[in-house]
């Protein structure tokens, strides 16, 4: 794989989830491509896992207990979200 993150090997642990990022792979320099995301809502990595790390941006997977509390709470959001929805929508399921 030709992938230039990689060729530039400059890695910082992230300050949240202490896993190790390919720096050029974050818009944030202290936090990984994943935590930036759940934080601040960057553009998320289109992981590629191999070998327990993301092959673009080198994240292992780690998360936070914050980062799971807050995944938690946007599950149930969202879970809120789609029931309500079903609610004023009819739906008509062939059987």
């Amino acid at each position: 794989m030709n992938n230039p993150l990689i060729d530039n090997k400059k890695t910082a642990k992230c300050d949240e989830c202490g896993s190790n990022f390919y720096k050029k792979s974050s818009k944030m320099a202290a936090l990984c491509p994943e935590c930036s995301h759940i934080l601040y809502g960057y553009e998320p990595c289109k992981h590629d896992m191999l070998n327990g790390k993301c092959t673009m941006c080198y994240w292992d997977g780690s998360v936070s207990e914050y980062i799971k509390k807050k995944i938690s709470q946007m599950f149930v959001i969202k879970i809120r979200y789609i029931g309500t929805r079903q609610f004023f929508c009819k739906f008509n399921f062939a059987g």
